[in-house]
């Protein structure tokens, strides 16, 4: 029980944290890049200020990434949704599509939100979660309407769904939040 509590490492590839260690050291670099080329994209950020941009939106993906990751491991750990004997029946490739398919979901998400909140199009968080709502609907409603225990494994999976949605907005707004502290828009 305890290996799986430790964030799932069992099953996870080192590659997770290799790709949250590459970006965090690119947002690091970027930091001081002079790039003010890019004014071309969006003149919403001060020419002056895309390397402080783009250094705190690669951080941001970085680290949110690690908190999702983390939060909902534990979370699955905590509601025991990590079911052993169904994980045992796996063959090694479908424990990485496994583990990697809501990952790669996860780190498009972190990419995309704060670019929809910077650009002024926070909507957009919103009709991408009618979306993976959409897709998900009957696999929360449970296989069988007659087992409690099914249907509250349905419904804890829904709520760990909601929780990981929610900290990808908190990071995207706290990376939104970071960047105006940082004066990297431009003033209107």
């Amino acid at each position: 029980m305890a290996k799986t509590f430790i964030f799932g490492l069992r099953h996870s590839p080192r590659a997770f944290f290799a790709v949250n260690a590459v970006l965090l050291v690119i947002g690091i670099f970027l930091w001081w890049g002079e790039l003010a080329c890019l004014q071309a994209i969006s003149t919403r950020i001060r020419p002056d200020a895309w390397g402080h941009f783009l250094s705190i939106y690669t951080i941001s993906v970085a680290v949110g990434t690690l908190i999702v990751f983390a939060v909902m491991h534990f979370l699955a750990w905590l509601l025991n949704l990590h079911n052993k004997e169904y994980l045992d029946t796996l063959a090694p490739e479908q424990h990485r599509a496994n583990f990697w398919s809501p990952v790669i979901v996860g780190y498009i998400e972190l990419a995309m939100f704060p670019l929809a909140i910077v650009w002024g199009h926070a909507e957009f968080i919103g009709a991408w979660l009618v979306l993976k709502v959409a897709g998900q609907w009957v696999g929360w409603q449970g296989n069988d309407k007659n087992d409690p225990h099914n249907l509250s494994i349905s419904r804890w999976r829904y709520n760990r769904f909601l929780v990981g949605n929610a900290l990808n907005i908190i990071v995207a707004v706290a990376a939104y939040g970071i960047m105006k502290l940082a004066g990297v828009f431009a003033v209107a």
